[in-house]
């Protein structure tokens, strides 16, 4: 197991080496570009988390990928001036988009503001109301959403799904490859022909991340994927996602996961969709500032809206104590004489595994008691 351990470092270490180089070709590339400022500086922000991430990703039960086709057209896919929306109820209008290959965009939007509406269109659930929408030959979609959960058959286990795919993605596998590859998304031994009405939500969304990155999609559309998925799976994915050769479209309210994995945003807002130039923490004071120009001038936060801005305040403060300790954490991670040792290791990785769940759900809670006081309109 101590080999096994060690061998597993190794490879992760070189997985993030390369990311390493890729990440240093993107801020000398847009250092001096006053548009990537801040993409810039979260790209140096994630060089120096690298080592961490490859010590805790060693201890993780996932080992999968996201593989791109051998060929994606260019553009993948283009909408022009279309309208979208259901049974002939517009939702976005005049609506001019292009996604190329490599293109790693996060989008934007309030709840309701029509994001998953966009998605849907793009990955052809869901046809323009005027305009058009044009694929290239190579421009196969693996989309995931949170309907696609219940849509399992739950008669079927995870080999029964991968064996149903048919096509290059099942050939592709022989019975002990399929088994080995579910094995990687965390279905080994007899979870792998478990029907899948025993599964709980995060492993039915794996299953559905599973079936996705086989297919080898030119184009991956995620709506929110992390939803379900515990702390171990959602890093595998974000590690996943670093490396998919592929377009990416995410929507996300998991903050690092977007931080993570895309180059540029779309906002999704007053019915239609744009390009937003600037960052995640500029989006968040665009929002704060949104609200606060909605309430009138002379009127008094309501008892509910101070009970949630005193509730935000108590998070934040236990946000700051838990980012303390995982920065302990993370030193004795670094340490050399600590990685020599497998137990103490793994003790470490745990710890820092509880602290940054913690703080991803004072987080979460943070972000419903802000739509909360949105609602409230202060």
């Amino acid at each position: 197991q101590r080999a096994e351990a060690l061998a597993r470092q190794a490879a992760l270490r070189k997985q993030q080496q390369l990311r390493v180089a890729e990440i240093r070709r993107f801020v000398d590339r847009f250092r001096a570009k006053e548009s990537k400022a801040k993409q810039v500086q979260s790209r140096l922000k994630a060089l120096r988390k690298m080592d961490l991430v490859a010590a805790v990703h060693a201890e993780s039960p996932y080992r999968f990928a996201f593989t791109g086709p051998r060929k994606i057209s260019n553009p993948t896919l283009q909408l022009d001036d279309a309208c979208l929306g259901y049974d002939g109820h517009v939702v976005l209008a005049d609506v001019t988009l292009r996604v190329y290959p490599n293109d790693r965009i996060g989008v934007l939007g309030a709840n309701g503001a029509g994001k998953t509406t966009l998605l849907r269109c793009l990955a052809g659930e869901l046809a323009p109301l005027a305009g058009s929408l044009q694929r290239g030959r190579h421009s196969a979609v693996g989309y995931f959403a949170q309907h696609q959960l219940e849509s399992l058959r739950l008669g079927k286990s995870p080999l029964e799904h991968l064996e149903a795919i048919g096509g290059d993605a099942a050939s592709s596998f022989d019975g002990q490859q399929a088994l080995d590859y579910l094995g990687g998304w965390g279905f080994g031994g007899s979870d792998a022909r478990r029907p899948a009405r025993t599964f709980s939500g995060g492993e039915k969304a794996r299953l559905v991340l599973a079936l996705l990155a086989c297919q080898q999609p030119a184009l991956l559309i995620l709506d929110e994927p992390s939803n379900h998925l515990d702390l171990e799976m959602r890093e595998a994915l974000t590690v996943a996602l670093q490396d998919y050769p592929g377009a990416l479209l995410l929507v996300a309210h998991d903050r690092y996961l977007l931080e993570r994995c895309v180059d540029n945003f779309w906002l999704v807002a007053d019915g239609g969709v744009a390009p937003f130039a600037d960052d995640l923490a500029a989006y968040a004071a665009m929002k704060q500032g949104r609200t606060r120009s909605k309430a009138p001038a002379n009127r008094r936060p309501s008892t509910t809206a101070k009970a949630l801005a005193h509730k935000q305040r108590s998070l934040e403060a236990r946000i700051d104590a838990q980012a303390q300790h995982i920065d302990a954490l993370e030193r004795r991670l670094h340490d050399a004489s600590v990685n020599q040792q497998s137990e103490q290791l793994a003790q470490l990785a745990k710890e820092h595994r509880q602290a940054a769940t913690e703080v991803e759900r004072c987080e979460q809670a943070w972000l419903a008691a802000q739509e909360e006081l949105d609602r409230l309109g202060g």
